[in-house]
């Protein structure tokens, strides 16, 4: 074997490796969120953490959390909009 294609045998084996232990953290990260989740879900019928303790004391905070609410809302029909064209491009392949 030359040696530069030892080197790059080297090369590619650290990537790999560092590719894995990546892989197995974020695996590990993923599942105790997901775990954390499941209980959550399992006490507050939700399981995804909800900002219950908050509420607005002035007229403008009022008005800004009320736009902000509208603002997501519209932002998560629009993310479900993107995703049905592409899927439906994706479909009937145009």
């Amino acid at each position: 074997m030359q040696p530069w294609q030892q080197a790059h045998q080297q090369a590619a084996q650290h990537a790999h490796n560092q590719a894995a232990q990546h892989a197995q953290q974020a695996h590990q990260h993923a599942m105790r969120q997901h775990q954390e989740s499941s209980r959550r879900f399992r006490e507050t019928g939700r399981g995804y953490p909800v900002n219950t303790g908050y509420r607005p004391r002035t007229a403008a905070g009022r008005f800004a959390a009320g736009v902000f609410r509208v603002i997501g809302v519209l932002f998560a029909l629009a993310v479900v909009g993107f995703i049905g064209t592409i899927a439906y491009l994706i479909i009937t392949g145009r």
